[in-house]
């Protein structure tokens, strides 16, 4: 999904599933507001770039809640998600099992996450779950 300039929103069973970029955001490229709840999920989604489940760009706002997830996801940076921008992990709703070198989890790129940083929401990733970039 390239997000373009609107809203995203994925509520229950909604899933982003098995898609391959080549650059940047293997599920989702954003550079706007996509708000995962429920049992929404981004999983074994692949990028060549950074960002194999959600690339985050500067503007782009990512919101999880109530059992949301982002997982099986693979990158060369930032396996589940590429941050940029923001990202909300509330409640129940988790990134775990992505693969990266760099920033399983989450690779933070001057991105700021609201919530839960590394531990119980970000988790059981193949590689460190967080990263910050230098």
């Amino acid at each position: 999904i390239d997000a373009g300039t609107g809203l995203v929103q994925l509520g229950e069973a909604a899933s982003v599933t098995g898609n391959e970029a080549e650059g940047d955001g293997g599920g989702v490229f954003l550079d706007t507001v996509i708000e995962l709840r429920g049992s929404a999920r981004i999983d074994g989604d692949t990028a060549g770039g950074n960002g194999g489940g959600i690339y985050v760009d500067h503007a782009g706002v990512v919101t999880m809640t109530d059992g949301a997830s982002i997982t099986g996801n693979d990158a060369a940076v930032g396996g589940g998600l590429y941050l940029r921008g923001i990202a909300s992990i509330a409640g129940t709703a988790t990134v775990t099992a992505n693969t990266a070198p760099d920033g399983a989890g989450v690779w933070f790129d001057r991105g700021v996450l609201d919530g839960e940083y590394c531990g119980s929401s970000i988790r059981d990733n193949f590689g460190a779950d967080c990263n910050l970039s230098e």
